[in-house]
C-alpha cells in the first residue's frame, strides 16, 4: 500500500510539473494591421529618351500583423477611378519598394489602355497576402502622367 500511495504521489507530482511548464504565449491576428504607402513623385512625364531611366519609387510600411509574419506583397496600378477589378500587377516578393523605370512604367500605362501623348491620372496600391485567405490592401495613391512612348 505504501509503495501505491508513493508512486500515486510521484505521478501527481510529475504531471503537475509538467503542466506547469507548459507556458505558450498566445498569438492574435491585428484586424487593423495597415501599410502605408507613399511615392518619389506624384507628376511624371515620360519620354523616349529616358527609357532606361529610374522614373518613380513606391515604397510602403511593413503591417504590424501582431505576430511574424512573411507577407508577399505585390503592386497594383488601375486607371484613376477605376476598382482595381482587372489591374495591373509586379509581384516583388517580401520587399518594401518597387522602382520603375520609364520603360517598365510605360508598358504597364499602355496595357492599362492609357492614350499616349495624353495627361492621365494612374492610381497605385500595394497589396499584401499573408494566404489565400488573409489579403490586406493599402490606401490609394493617384499620380498624373504624360507618357509618349510607343512600344
Amino acid at each position: 500500500m505504501k509503495k501505491i500511495i508513493y508512486k500515486l504521489t510521484y505521478l501527481t507530482a510529475l504531471f503537475a510539473f509538467i503542466y506547469s511548464c507548459d507556458d505558450v504565449e498566445r498569438v492574435y491576428y491585428n484586424d487593423a494591421a495597415e501599410t502605408v504607402l507613399s511615392l518619389s513623385d506624384d507628376n511624371l512625364v515620360l519620354n523616349e529618351e529616358n527609357a532606361a531611366n529610374e522614373i518613380l519609387t513606391l515604397t510602403w510600411t511593413e503591417p504590424d500583423f501582431g505576430f511574424s509574419a512573411a507577407a508577399l506583397y505585390s503592386v497594383q496600378i488601375d486607371v484613376q477611378g477605376g476598382d482595381f477589378s482587372n489591374p495591373q500587377i509586379i509581384s516583388v516578393g517580401g520587399a518594401f519598394d518597387k522602382t520603375f523605370t520609364v520603360e517598365e512604367l510605360n508598358a504597364k500605362l499602355l496595357s492599362l489602355s492609357m492614350l499616349p501623348n495624353e495627361e492621365g491620372v494612374a492610381s497605385f496600391r500595394i497589396k499584401a497576402t499573408l494566404s489565400e485567405y488573409q489579403e490586406i490592401y493599402s490606401n490609394t495613391v493617384n499620380i498624373s502622367v504624360t507618357h509618349t512612348l510607343l512600344y
